[in-house]
């Protein structure tokens, strides 16, 4: 697989263990939102083909290769800190 340029954000919802249970014993679990940046993984040996036809109703072939969108790690900085100077 081969990383490309294009990039995506995708909008969703995770759930997760808030670590508090209720009286009988059972977990809650919270749910929330969360934004991603993924990354398009293109793999250059298999490509996928489909007719097409274009504005003036000429048919065509188009070629797609396969692959994959992998989210992609992001880094945050907590600005709210004071910084020390020494």
């Amino acid at each position: 697989m081969t990383p490309t340029p294009k990039l995506r954000f995708v909008n969703g919802t995770e759930t997760f263990e808030t670590g508090h249970f209720t009286a009988d014993g059972h977990r809650f679990l919270g749910v929330r939102h969360v934004h991603k940046l993924q990354q398009w993984w293109e793999n250059p040996d298999i490509m996928e083909t489909s007719r097409q036809t274009d504005e003036r109703g000429q048919p065509y072939i188009a070629y797609k290769y396969k692959g994959e969108w992998r989210d992609i790690p992001v880094e945050t900085e907590d600005f709210t800190q004071k910084k020390t100077s020494g």
